[in-house]
C-alpha cells in the first residue's frame, strides 16, 4: 500500500507530521474496508503524533474518522467523546463546515446510543430482569391509555406519549432531544452557508441526512408537527433539486 510505503519513508526521515498523516490515511483506509479495530489503532497513533507536532486541524480530521470507527464497533460513548473533542477543536479553529459535520455526527451517534440502550433495557424488562426499574413498556388498553407491565418505579422516570399510549423512559426521551438539538445545530450551520442551494455535495448530503434523521427522531418522540415539518422540508428539497 502506498500509504504504508510513505509512512516508512517518513519514519526514516523523522518527519513526524507527515508520518502522522500517512498513518492516519492508512487508518482511514481500514475504516473504509470495515477493519475498525486496525483503524482505531492507527488513528490513535496518528492523533498522538499530531498532538506532538501541534497540528490541530489534522487532529480534528483523525477524530471524526476515529469516532466513526468507534460507532461501527458499537462503542457509542467513546464515539461521542471523540466527536465532542473534535467539536471543541473545530470551534477553536473556526472551521464552520467541520462544525456542521461534527454536529451531524454527534446527533446521529447520540440517537444510535439511545436506541441501543433502550432496546437492551426493554429486552431485559421483557425477560423479567428489570427489577421494576425504568425502561418498561406500556400495554395499550382499548382506550389507548398505557398500563405498566410490572411494578411501578419509585421515581417518575417516564415521559408519557399520549399519541401512542406508550410510556417511554425519560432518559431515552432526553437522549433523543439531545440528538435532535445537535442535528438542528448542524442544519443551522449549513443554512449559514446556503449549502443545499449550491452544488457543495458534502454539505448537501449532510442536509439530507440531518433532515431525515431529525424527522425520525421527532416521530419517535410523538412530536407530530415537528415530524411533518422536517419530512415535508426533506421532500421539498428532493423536488427542488432533482425534479
Amino acid at each position: 500500500m502506498l500509504h504504508e510505503q510513505a509512512r516508512a519513508i517518513f519514519e526514516e526521515t523523522g518527519n513526524r507530521g507527515s508520518q502522522a498523516k500517512a498513518c492516519g490515511n492508512i487508518g482511514t483506509c481500514y475504516e473504509a474496508l470495515g477493519k475498525y479495530d486496525e483503524g482505531v489503532r492507527l488513528l490513535e497513533e496518528a492523533r498522538a503524533m499530531l498532538q506532538e507536532v501541534g497540528d490541530r486541524a489534522n487532529e480534528a480530521i483523525m477524530l471524526i474518522v476515529l469516532g466513526r470507527c468507534k460507532t461501527a464497533l458499537g462503542e457509542y460513548a467513546h464515539a461521542i467523546t471523540c466527536h465532542n473533542q473534535r467539536w471543541a477543536l473545530v470551534q477553536e479553529l473556526h472551521l464552520m463546515n467541520e462544525q456542521a459535520s461534527t454536529a451531524l455526527e454527534l446527533g446521529v451517534v447520540t440517537w444510535a446510543k439511545a436506541r441501543v440502550e433502550h432496546r437492551d433495557a426493554a429486552r431485559g424488562a421483557s425477560l423479567g430482569h428489570s427489577g421494576g426499574a425504568a425502561f418498561l413498556f406500556a400495554s395499550p388498553t382499548a382506550g389507548g391509555v398505557g398500563q405498566l407491565d410490572g411494578p411501578a418505579p419509585a421515581a417518575p422516570v417516564f415521559t408519557f406519549a399520549a399519541a401512542s399510549g406508550i410510556r417511554r423512559p425519560k432518559a431515552y426521551m432526553d437522549s433523543m432531544h439531545d440528538a435532535a438539538q445537535w442535528l438542528e445545530t448542524a442544519l443551522r450551520l449549513v443554512e449559514t452557508h446556503g449549502s443545499y442551494k449550491t452544488n457543495e455535495g458534502a454539505l448537501l448530503h449532510l442536509s439530507f441526512v440531518a433532515f431525515d434523521t431529525v424527522g425520525h427522531i421527532y416521530m419517535h418522540m410523538n412530536m407530530c408537527v415537528y415530524t411533518y415539518i422536517y419530512i415535508y422540508t426533506l421532500s421539498y428539497m428532493y423536488v427542488y433539486l432533482f425534479i
